[in-house]
């Protein structure tokens, strides 16, 4: 059985290798990256992915395969990026959705995974595979004290890792008021990104907002909303992501009917 999926990809890669020949700017690539990725080459589906983002930067599900394969790969701090950017471009892209979701739980932020699912759940009512993933996620976390047993074996085998820093929960910060633990992330995601002019000059505004802003008062106000933030909700700037990019899903689905 095994042996008949394998040779079966093969010989879709075959096919969508020869279409990709004729036109490199064919959306197969999103296809064919995905078949490599199935049949464990990823090399060559990363490769195939980059060229394919690289020459359609506005296609949402050419991020989402690329991000798979990040994470195939282990380097989930990139796919993390890949799959925030098929949200910025497709909003309602299941596949995304549930690649961010994925990276979380990975990440032991099992909340936040739950809620990424739970968002795209309130946009794809009744959609199975992202019911099936909360249901798993559910199984996970009901099982705390097996969790507590393993979790000291876990700490001394490996180091506590930070928070993910993302754009996304930066903005989250700074909706509710939170400029210094936004000012954190920003700096978080320039270590990894030295080079990423837009995040430096949010930092910098959002620095300089804390200096002309930072009377006791402020401080006080800003400290009362630390504790009910831990429990707000983190995907509040989703709704923003709808918005701002539905004309641009307009565009894409009348050329691009059927790939989301």
């Amino acid at each position: 059985m095994a042996n008949n999926s394998h040779a079966a990809l093969l010989t879709k890669i075959a096919s969508y290798v020869e279409i990709l020949a004729k036109d490199p700017h064919s959306t197969v690539f999103v296809t064919l990256g995905d078949a490599y990725r199935q049949l464990g080459r990823l090399d060559e589906a990363l490769e195939i992915a980059r060229k394919g983002v690289q020459g359609l930067t506005w296609f949402s599900p050419g991020h989402v395969v690329l991000g798979q394969i990040l994470m195939a790969r282990g380097e989930t701090g990139e796919a993390l990026g890949c799959f925030n950017k098929a949200l910025t471009l497709d909003g309602e892209s299941i596949a995304a959705f549930k690649g961010l979701a994925a990276i979380y739980c990975q990440k032991g932020q099992a909340d936040l995974g739950r809620q990424v699912l739970e968002r795209a759940e309130q946009i794809h009512p009744g959609n199975s595979s992202i019911q099936h993933m909360l249901n798993r996620l559910s199984a996970v976390t009901e099982e705390p004290a097996n969790a507590a047993a393993v979790a000291p074996q876990a700490d001394q085998e490996q180091p506590v890792e930070a928070p993910i820093a993302t754009t996304t929960i930066a903005e989250l910060f700074v909706k509710q008021g939170l400029l210094s633990q936004a000012c954190q992330v920003y700096r978080d995601i320039l270590q990894a990104d030295p080079d990423n002019g837009q995040v430096r000059a949010k930092l910098i505004e959002l620095e300089g907002r804390l200096t002309s802003n930072s009377q006791p008062e402020v401080i006080e106000a800003q400290a009362s909303l630390a504790a009910p933030a831990a429990q707000a909700e983190p995907l509040a700037t989703l709704q923003r992501w709808l918005t701002a990019t539905r004309l641009r899903r307009e565009h894409v689905q009348k050329h691009f009917a059927g790939h989301r």
